[in-house]
């Protein structure tokens, strides 16, 4: 398979969040190594170090889904402890990340607006327990969206990113390589997991490497089993 993106490595760095990276990799790796362990920063690490780098978009791709909590959510209200005014998308097909975060199933999300139902305003939500604005999935598949839902929901997510410090989207694997759109040399991937999924966190760090990206962050959050 093709690179889904070519980063171009001649554009500025996100200095932070990109140094947060390298602390937490080897650093003699060559290009053809294979990725280390994943040695995670907390969700208010990655937070500050988001905050820091000016970063618009930051997508976050969940390990282990049924362990624990997907990072998005986590890593949102972490921003929104560092001053920056944060929206979650819920790209995930079930709407866990929404759901996790105590929004209602049935609340207008990224389905209506890919179909043309609704406008992005009509699906921002609050958080019940935070100040962090969210927009639900509704039950809409990036993986399987048409062209024409695509270009709707790339055009949602801009509009989001010029009214909001930061966009955090929460997406699959599978989406996210398919969603060429998704990430540029402008925006910021962290794959999240529990302290018990750093194996597959690295797993999945060291095949986004050989896509061309090279600069993902690990980071660890609670189990759902954890949670009070």
């Amino acid at each position: 398979m093709e690179p889904f993106v070519t980063l171009d490595r001649r554009l500025p760095q996100r200095p932070l969040l990109t140094d947060l990276c390298r602390r937490r990799t080897h650093p003699a790796r060559r290009r053809d190594d294979v990725r280390p362990p994943a040695a995670p920063a907390s969700p208010g690490e990655v937070a500050i170090g988001i905050a820091a780098s000016g970063l618009r978009r930051v997508v976050v791709v969940s390990a282990a889904p049924d362990e624990a909590f997907h990072g998005g959510g986590v890593l949102a209200r972490a921003l929104l402890e560092t001053g920056v005014r944060p929206v979650l998308v819920d790209l995930l097909a079930d709407g866990r990340a929404g759901r996790e975060l105590g929004l209602a199933e049935t609340l207008v999300g990224l389905s209506a607006v890919a179909d043309g139902t609704a406008g992005i305003a009509d699906a921002i939500h609050r958080d019940p327990f935070t100040a962090v604005h969210v927009v639900p999935s509704g039950g809409y598949d990036a993986a399987s969206a048409g062209a024409a839902e695509a270009a709707r929901i790339a055009f949602a997510l801009s509009a989001l990113e010029q009214g909001y410090g930061v966009s955090v989207v929460e997406c699959s694997l599978t989406a996210l390589l398919q969603t060429p759109g998704l990430l540029d040399a402008e925006s910021g991937l962290i794959v999240s997991g529990s302290a018990a999924a750093m194996t597959r966190v690295s797993s999945i760090l060291a095949l986004l490497d050989g896509k061309g990206l090279r600069d993902g962050v690990a980071m660890r959050v609670a189990r759902s089993a954890d949670a009070v």
